[in-house]
């Protein structure tokens, strides 16, 4: 199994209720993680509160550098998204971090959002990797 880093990202305060942190934690990464053969834990669980909207994405760029320095250092070999991250609808803000981390070797599992996949019923949760690699436009 390999290693993973998990970010879980909430909006704002009204999201770390209902369908928070611990929400995503229990219901999409843990019982998703070991279909995927990824290992998970809570030291490699980061969460970000801050919209994804937002070109400057303070936090979001920090947990993204400390995972690329987890994987240089042998110590993770995936970072994964759970279901609620916009990362799987608004990549353009990070895409440029997001293709150092591919480039460098990381595998990035994003789940896939039940609306956007018509093959899986409503609450379903699938996960897709990114290419892995990303070429200058």
């Amino acid at each position: 199994m390999k290693k993973a880093f998990t970010m879980i990202r909430v909006s704002g305060e009204d999201q770390l209720k209902g369908y928070g942190p611990d929400s995503q934690w229990y219901d999409d990464v843990l019982p998703n993680a070991r279909l995927l053969e990824l290992e998970v834990s809570e030291t490699l669980r980061r969460v970000i509160q801050e919209p994804a909207t937002s070109w400057d994405r303070d936090r979001f760029q920090e947990a993204i550098r400390e995972a690329l320095g987890l994987y240089q250092r042998r110590e993770i070999q995936a970072v994964l998204f759970p279901r609620v991250d916009r990362e799987t609808r608004f990549l353009f803000g990070s895409f440029p971090l997001l293709c150092e981390v591919i480039r460098a070797g990381v595998e990035v599992y994003f789940a896939i959002d039940d609306s956007l996949n018509p093959n899986l019923s409503t609450g379903d949760i699938s996960f897709q990797t990114l290419p892995l690699t990303c070429k200058p436009l």
